[in-house]
């Protein structure tokens, strides 16, 4: 047959089956797949889609990464979240929805909760002195500069838009804008 263990260096084994090297682990200790000289302790090249798969089998969830041609991949190759963890602990969430949550359990597109009690959760920030903003599109407005909430620099408050209405939480309307600013 043509399946062979070798040791074609010092220090160095290989596995071979059906004539092609499969498996290398250097003197370094570096294990490669699909390559012959790894670059780290774990090094997996493929041409075709090469991924990395952790699997739960009591609950079949495989955790992925991978590569895929011009991309980069990691996340669930299953119908489950994926989570990001520091100190296990999870910080970010995305539901298999689409639904992201920073600090919690999305139940919309886009969610943050601030555990720590900060009267203050998010910064935006421009990289000129023109100020920065927040745009709001829905998918009927093609250009960003419509409707917008941010600063003009300093410490001025924007808000921009054809009309600018002020609310409760009711939906009740207390107070209009419109483009001629009455």
């Amino acid at each position: 047959g043509n399946t062979f263990i070798r040791f074609p260096a010092a220090d160095t084994v290989t596995v071979e089956t059906a004539g092609d090297e499969r498996l290398r682990i250097d003197s370094s200790g570096r294990m490669g797949l699909g390559v012959n000289s790894p670059a780290h302790k774990l090094h997996v090249a493929d041409a075709t889609t090469p991924e990395l798969i952790v699997e739960d089998t009591t609950n079949n969830v495989k955790a992925v990464v991978g590569a895929d041609n011009s991309v980069a991949r990691i996340g669930s190759d299953t119908n489950h979240d994926v989570t990001f963890r520091i100190n296990d602990v999870e910080k970010v969430r995305i539901n298999t929805s689409g639904q992201m949550g920073v600090g919690m359990s999305p139940t919309r597109m886009f969610e943050v909760k601030d555990s720590t009690g900060a009267n203050r959760i998010a910064n935006i920030r421009g990289t000129g002195a023109s100020g920065a903003y927040l745009a709001f599109l829905d998918q009927n407005t093609t250009d960003d500069s419509k409707c917008r909430v941010g600063s003009a620099g300093g410490n001025n408050l924007v808000m921009r838009g054809d009309t600018v209405q002020f609310g409760t939480g009711a939906g009740s309307e207390h107070g209009r804008f419109d483009s001629s600013g009455r």
